[in-house]
């Protein structure tokens, strides 16, 4: 039993405060993943620079969330970008290989 001047413990839990995102971090993430699956080298470019520019930002209000979108979105670019260079590297040096043997 409670004392007559104190009230029992509330139950419920205040909503966590939402924090606003960082849009180039979404932009950053959105564009390195469809570099994999529609447009290869100008999103993997889009995903890097505005992971750099997101992660700028960042530095200044952090933010947990976006920050792991701005990070997994330069990662993703930056792995897409180095895919896409040994891709060429490879034609490129197949390609003579086969214009010499022919």
């Amino acid at each position: 039993m409670l004392p007559e001047n104190q009230t029992p413990p509330s139950r419920s839990q205040p909503y966590p405060k939402d924090e606003p995102t960082n849009v180039l971090a979404v932009v950053s993430l959105v564009s390195s993943v469809l570099a994999w699956v529609i447009i290869p080298l100008l999103g993997a470019i889009v995903g890097v620079v505005c992971g750099h520019i997101a992660r700028g930002q960042l530095r200044y209000q952090p933010n947990e969330s976006s920050s792991v979108m701005a990070l997994l979105g330069l990662i993703i670019g930056y792995v897409q970008l180095v895919l896409l260079a040994l891709m060429f590297a490879a034609v490129v040096f197949f390609g003579w290989a086969l214009f010499q043997n022919a």
